[in-house]
């Protein structure tokens, strides 16, 4: 967010490889091209990526479901679902006539078991295979997955086409910028459009990334259904969120298509320099960050009907989203001013604004979005303490300390992805030193803004990571919900009297770590650890 938060040369015809217009098709082929590499991390290090990013979906589904009598209805799935949420319905109603392991037929266990993990239905390989059939919309045949290697390839393409497009137009032709983004877009259209069977991935790509950002103008998460008011608003999927975070580091791609509109329109004129032409592209790169706090906000009235005590968390994240808005809109007015005092004085107030935004962006990637410092009291205790006070004493560790308890990529490799995102929230600082490193603004911004989509791609690794740590722990609570619903109910049936033949506890339920103990002389037991 932080690096990429200010325009370069915005008015004007625009001339070279760096202007306003071409490098916004530059930033966006490394984003496929990095998003390839984030697959091809998940997989070496054995992470189901999809199975994250579409848990909530399913168990979505598999509720509404549950709701409606195991019925999708095509007409209420267009009111608030995706095509994705009714593609993966469906393929849960196909479902339902198949017999379960204990020979009943209900599909709304198979989708709330995918939900809440307390069914063995909710394994990786079962919700893969499940959005393997092709009733989803979502995996297909080996011509249509999705993969890094296609991934990567494609957007090596991309940049090829790119550099060709530009040097026969702006250097053979002699022709303007306008003419050469115009061309690029013409022919990466036809290629992705012509109905080869080897391109057929890249159109299915296509449809999701509009399909995603078509959910986030018109969200899921509002779903008018019934009449209780804890109905009428729905938690926000962590698909949506993470694609919406992935937008806001391309906010300045949002920029730039705004500003290719005002080309465009008073072309073959410049592009007035006034505050009229930078009220449309201030607004289109701030688009990103007003979803992502809606969608705050959306979760905490979740919250507040859930009566969760974490609720204010999301405030605070909306909050983080607002001091993104001003640095994009005070750059933008700053290169409208032509006295150069009033610009040096908003200088200083953008600077003001970077600082603000950069340590709170950075402290809630570390905390919140990557579950880190979960007990950094603990260290300091060890090292503080007397050995004989810490007798007794549990041993945390720095690493488990100041990082987590669960780290797949390990203590070293997750130390540094913190130090990397910690620099390159800080990239703006560059612009101290603009013209000793860089050839003109334009340049500089082309930098920051691919350094921007880099530091996205690392953030992704832990973010992902750290929601499969929370959904298995969810999972796990889930369980024992569902083992205490079994006593309970045996309670009921033998626990009353004697005749039955078994003496059973009852159990208190929990949420957190505990265990059950028992006896020989007929009483359950059981483990009650969470993930």
């Amino acid at each position: 967010m932080s690096s990429s938060q200010e325009v370069g040369q915005i008015f004007g015809e625009g001339t070279g490889p760096a202007t306003a217009l071409l490098r916004s098709p530059t930033v966006f082929i490394a984003a496929i091209g990095l998003w390839g590499v984030n697959i091809w991390i998940f997989q070496s290090w054995g992470i189901d990526y999809k199975h994250v990013l579409l848990l909530d979906i399913v168990g979505s589904a598999g509720e509404e479901m549950s709701d409606e009598g195991d019925e999708v209805d095509e007409e209420e799935v267009e009111d608030g679902n995706s095509s994705l949420v009714a593609s993966i319905g469906s393929g849960l109603k196909k479902e339902s006539g198949k017999k379960t392991s204990d020979g009943s037929t209900g599909v709304v266990r198979t989708a709330a078991g995918i939900a809440a993990g307390v069914d063995q239905s909710a394994s990786s390989d079962s919700l893969s295979s499940m959005l393997s059939n092709k009733s989803t919309g979502v995996t297909f045949d080996n011509d249509r997955s999705i993969t890094s290697t296609k991934l990567m390839s494609f957007s090596i393409f991309l940049f090829v086409l790119l550099q060709i497009t530009e040097f026969v137009w702006l250097n053979l032709l002699q022709s303007d910028t306008i003419g050469a983004i115009f061309a690029f877009y013409g022919f990466a259209g036809m290629a992705i459009a012509l109905p080869f069977k080897s391109t057929r991935w890249i159109r299915l790509s296509t449809g999701i990334v509009l399909q995603r950002m078509w959910d986030l103008i018109v969200p899921r998460c509002y779903c008018l259904r019934g009449s209780n008011l804890s109905n009428i608003i729905k938690p926000v999927p962590f698909l949506d969120v993470f694609f919406a975070d992935a937008m806001c580091s391309m906010s300045k791609v949002f920029f730039d298509l705004a500003m290719l509109w005002h080309l465009a329109s008073h072309y073959p004129e410049a592009v007035p320099s006034s505050v009229h032409s930078i009220i449309i592209p201030s607004f289109f790169a701030s688009i990103p960050y007003l979803i992502r706090a809606r969608q705050c906000i959306v979760m905490h009235t979740v919250g507040k009907f859930a009566n969760d005590p974490k609720r204010s968390q999301h405030i605070l994240n909306a909050i983080k989203y607002s001091t993104s808005l001003f640095p994009i809109c005070l750059s933008a007015y700053q290169k409208t001013l032509s006295s150069p005092e009033d610009a040096d004085m908003l200088e200083k107030v953008l600077i003001v604004l970077l600082i603000v935004n950069s340590f709170y962006s950075f402290a809630w990637d570390v905390i919140m979005d990557w579950g880190m410092l979960e007990n950094p009291t603990s260290v300091i205790e060890e090292h503080c303490m007397s050995k004989s006070d810490l007798i007794g004493r549990p041993q945390v560790g720095c690493e488990k300390g100041c990082l987590r308890s669960k780290l797949r990529f390990g203590p070293a490799i997750s130390a540094v992805i913190i130090v990397i995102d910690g620099i390159l929230r800080f990239t703006w600082i560059l612009r101290f030193y603009e013209n000793e490193l860089f050839v003109g603004k334009d340049e500089f911004i082309l930098c920051t803004a691919l350094v921007e989509v880099v530091r996205r791609a690392i953030w992704n690794v832990l973010r992902v990571e750290w929601e499969l740590i929370k959904q298995k722990k969810k999972a796990g609570n889930a369980r024992i919900n569902q083992f205490n619903d079994e006593i309970d109910s045996l309670t009921k049936a033998n626990g009353m009297s004697n005749g039955g033949g078994i003496a059973l506890v009852p159990v208190r339920r929990s949420t957190s770590r505990g265990s059950l103990s028992s006896s020989r002389g007929g009483s359950l037991s059981g483990s009650r650890s969470s993930l």
